[in-house]
């Protein structure tokens, strides 16, 4: 699948800026928590959710690749 993989760890560190948990990170970025677990994986995934994750953490989706 061609997609996108983001850096879980900076995720996870714009996550906790706004003290988000798992739950109420995936409700904002309306995503599954299987495309959590996945994304979270390093697994690629599409540019619109990619765009949905970045949104909801209020950064942009360059800022969350992996380096």
């Amino acid at each position: 699948m061609n997609g996108i993989t983001l850096d879980s760890n900076k995720i996870l560190l714009a996550m906790a800026n706004q003290s988000l948990s798992i739950g109420e990170f995936c409700e904002k970025a309306d995503i599954f928590a299987g495309t959590y677990r996945r994304m979270m994986k390093g697994e690629a995934i599409k540019p619109g959710t990619a765009g949905k994750v970045a949104k909801a953490l209020n950064v942009k989706v360059q800022d969350l690749l992996k380096d």
